[in-house]
């Protein structure tokens, strides 16, 4: 067996591609696991790894790191022997994975590969500018399998190439700064370039490797792999991708934009592991507003799925506190506006426990930037009808959506469909809600249509400014008489 003496003084096991270019038999299988020690799993192949001796499986998903700070990069073994034919294994597999570490207060591995070390160095640089959890300390990359740099040398590896590894290594220390658990089941390949005009941004990474990659994934059973924007539709052709879900397998990384954090931002917001279904709100809120600016769809969908029960089942209880000391009675009815936050209207629905709710929409001026608003008012009906919570006793009846026009028809509009709804459902109390859309709009309801009897309703919340949102837990339904004063005391919880 091979050794050599290191850097730092004791004895470790250096690695070059050579060592790996016998056939496979039981001897040199036994050599190469004893050579590679922990990496053995990962770059052995399944053939060298049985005959090893060494009593283990092949690594799989389950044992990819998956504490903050690690990460996996995608290698492609370019240096296969010339003696082997289509069918004969290798000592090393076609393609393997290098598991990693970020650690705080330490350099970068002395035995990683140099390339590997380069890039490292330059994704500390370029991250620091950005994150700010990372200013002023000092994270060192590491093997995962070695994370005290002392068995296993790979610094002879002149020829591994880590450009491919930037954005995973990017997205580790990501995590370990936000102190994020990353989804074992999200990978990722791509580069960065800064070309000779200045421009910076995630590139492409070597079109030979690509197919290969992609099989590593399909081998590992990973759900979703994010390359360069310009190799998406290659990558999904390469997969055999046939669905829409099988297209969504292959994410997508932003090519041509300066900013790391916008150019990662859909991989980072599915590379951060979902809190564990019995977390905490606080938890699972922190989740939301931490993927929030680096992927609002799949922000919105965790609200949907994670925050929008319990933040109902708190405005509802607080509602029915007001209500019962308001002595509004019956199930009520609901007229509401639709806006671009098409999920307030689920929320009032479900807080008020509506029987039935009318939703306007503005149809839109010629040359009016904004548009319709009916798309907004089916998501707020779709929605409606996917967020019924087991405590309801009966759906909410969502009408057809009723089209207005922002000008001096808007009120009359308003005032006709609404004495219609009167006529049909007399007795039932009126809730208008006042939240969504422009308060030009919701104003004239309130001043115009509703009457002595009605009651108006208002969802507050905190506003994030840093975030452009608001702040999901903080919610506090108001609800007042048409033409009174509210209670400023309904804003504490009971």
């Amino acid at each position: 067996m091979a050794f050599g003496r290191s850097h730092w003084g004791r004895c470790v096991n250096v690695i070059q591609w050579n060592q790996f270019a016998d056939r496979v038999n039981a001897f040199n299988a036994e050599q190469a696991a004893a050579r590679l020690c922990g990496l053995a799993r990962w770059w052995l192949s399944p053939a060298a790894l049985e005959l090893s001796g060494a009593n283990e499986s092949p690594a799989g998903l389950a044992d990819l790191p998956a504490d903050s700070g690690d990460g996996w990069v995608l290698c492609v073994n370019e240096r296969e022997p010339t003696y082997r034919h289509d069918d004969e294994p290798g000592l090393l597999r076609p393609e393997f994975l290098l598991p990693l570490t970020w650690v705080e207060g330490v350099g970068h591995g002395r035995n990683l590969p140099p390339d590997l070390k380069r890039w490292a160095h330059h994704v500390m640089a370029t991250m620091t500018q950005e994150v700010p959890e990372l200013a002023g300390r000092t994270w060192g990359l590491r093997l995962y399998t070695d994370p005290d740099s002392r068995q296993v040398d790979l610094s002879r590896l002149d020829d591994f190439a880590a450009d491919s590894a930037w954005a995973t290594l990017a997205a580790a220390l990501w995590c370990k700064a936000t102190n994020s658990l990353p989804d074992r089941h999200v990978w990722a390949t791509g580069c960065w370039r800064t070309t000779a005009q200045g421009e910076k941004g995630i590139w492409m990474v070597q079109e030979d490797t690509l197919p290969r990659k992609i099989r590593l994934f399909q081998e590992y059973g990973a759900r979703q792999l994010f390359v360069p924007l310009s190799q998406v539709d290659d990558a999904r052709e390469f997969l055999g991708a046939s669905t829409p879900q099988d297209r969504d397998r292959i994410g997508t990384l932003g090519i041509s934009e300066p900013k790391v954090l916008r150019a990662l931002g859909a991989y980072l917001a599915a590379l951060k592991a979902e809190p564990d279904a019995d977390a905490s709100f606080q938890t699972r809120r922190d989740h939301y507003l931490a993927i929030q600016p680096l992927n609002p769809t799949r922000a919105r969908s965790f609200r949907e799925r994670r925050l929008f029960g319990e933040i109902v089942a708190r405005c509802r209880a607080h509602f029915q506190t007001v209500q019962r000391r308001l002595g509004m009675g019956r199930q009520p009815l609901l007229i509401t506006i639709a806006s671009v936050n098409p999920e307030l209207i689920p929320l009032a629905v479900e807080a008020t426990q509506a029987a039935t709710c009318l939703i306007f929409y503005d149809r839109g001026a010629e040359g009016d930037s904004m548009g319709s608003f009916l798309k907004e008012a089916e998501e707020a009906r779709r929605l409606i009808s996917q967020h019924r919570l087991p405590c309801r006793q009966q759906d909410c009846v969502v009408l057809d959506p009723l089209p207005f026009s922002f000008d001096d028809t808007m009120d009359e509009t308003f005032r006709r469909a609404v004495n219609d709804l009167r006529r049909s459902n007399a007795g039932c109390p009126l809730i208008f809600d006042l939240t969504p859309a422009i308060k030009l709009m919701t104003s004239a309801m309130a001043q115009y249509v509703a009457q002595p009897g009605d009651w108006l309703f208002y969802l507050t919340h905190v506003w994030r400014k840093d975030l452009r949102i608001q702040d999901p837990g903080t919610e506090r339904p108001l609800l007042w008489p048409a033409g009174q004063k509210w209670d400023f005391g309904q804003l504490v919880w009971q």
